[in-house]
């Protein structure tokens, strides 16, 4: 198996999120398969399916925020959410530390801290969003909400 910085990634906010208390996971990627087309917990399934990944315990509301957020499921976009969501609010220990140990691989992207935490402080609050509360819903409907806003009202 070859392991990479986001595989390394991923084990650091599982382990975190065991740790610091994040979610079990209470679907399975087969029941959001199931659900109708267009819905949160759907596009779930359709985005893991595609590119080949599983949904993981504790990671069920994070997978979720990656969606909402329009953030990709790289190593790069990975580090830009998490500047979002500490942006956003999130200043739990499964949020910074991973965060502030990945800035350091991406010295590329430097440039882009300031821009991705101003989005997160100017989002609506999206941390208490819960798969689980939302799952059925359509995805346009919890975009409109939550979804990650324009740049253009951060200048």
């Amino acid at each position: 198996m070859t392991w990479s910085l986001m595989k390394l990634i991923d084990i650091s906010f599982l382990m975190a999120g065991r740790l610091f208390g994040g979610n079990t996971l209470t679907e399975s990627h087969a029941q959001l398969r199931t659900l109708p087309r267009g819905t949160v917990g759907r596009e779930i399934a359709d985005t893991l399916d595609s590119r080949g990944y599983e949904l993981l315990p504790f990671f069920a509301d994070h997978d979720m925020k990656h969606i909402i957020l329009g953030y990709d499921m790289t190593e790069a976009d990975e580090l830009r959410m998490q500047l979002y969501m500490i942006g956003n609010g999130n200043r739990s220990l499964a949020c910074l530390l991973p965060t502030i140990g990945s800035i350091v691989f991406y010295p590329r992207l430097w440039c882009e801290i300031s821009y991705h935490y101003h989005l997160g402080r100017v989002g609506r609050p999206i941390s208490r969003l819960r798969l689980s509360e939302c799952r059925q819903r359509p995805l346009s409907e919890i975009k409109a909400l939550y979804g990650r806003p324009p740049s253009a009202t951060i200048i």
